[in-house]
């Protein structure tokens, strides 16, 4: 969160900027992930290529092994996921866009460990990494020419809520 603040202030402050199809967007979804897209706009039409992460009580670091001299006291265990996604949009009435989606990544399973070595006192072991995808379907609402709002829903991160930004 302390990352995204000082980026979001970057990406407002080019506004002035000419639009020149490219922008970004953020979000976050009810399954405690957050997302982040680049988007191509073309006419009526946007293409959006993104990352979503989720957060579901990992502690810091991610270990694939676990070694000897690292903390070995059980705090929780869990699962979370890592996904591509590929998005269409096609602007219709003027200010909505219609976008659908398909997302592709990973699974991982976890275990935290507790040590005070590490910055979230801990760290957390991958016990398993598996296939997952996702479908969707949203829509943005143009509120400026740069500036659009958007709320959507994937099979795998749930409702999602964005904020988009064109430059």
């Amino acid at each position: 969160m302390k990352y995204l603040l000082p980026l979001l202030f970057v990406f407002l402050s080019t506004f002035t900027a000419r639009s020149q199809g490219f922008g970004v967007s953020f979000g976050g979804a009810s399954s405690k992930s957050f997302l982040f897209d680049v988007f191509y706009k073309k006419n009526l039409t946007r293409y959006y290529f993104g990352i979503s992460l989720q957060r579901n009580g990992q502690l810091g670091q991610s270990k694939s092994t676990q070694l000897s001299n690292y903390g070995r006291s059980v705090t929780g265990q869990g699962e979370y996921f890592q996904t591509f996604d590929f998005k269409y949009g096609r602007v219709f009435k003027e200010k909505f866009i219609l976008i659908g989606e398909i997302s592709l990544g990973s699974d991982k399973a976890y275990t935290n460990y507790s040590d005070n070595r590490f910055s979230a006192g801990g760290y957390h072991l991958i016990r398993g990494s598996f296939f997952t995808a996702g479908i969707g379907i949203g829509g943005n609402y143009i509120v400026e020419d740069n500036v659009e709002i958007g709320v959507g829903y994937n099979t795998k991160r749930g409702v999602g809520l964005l904020l988009a930004f064109s430059f």
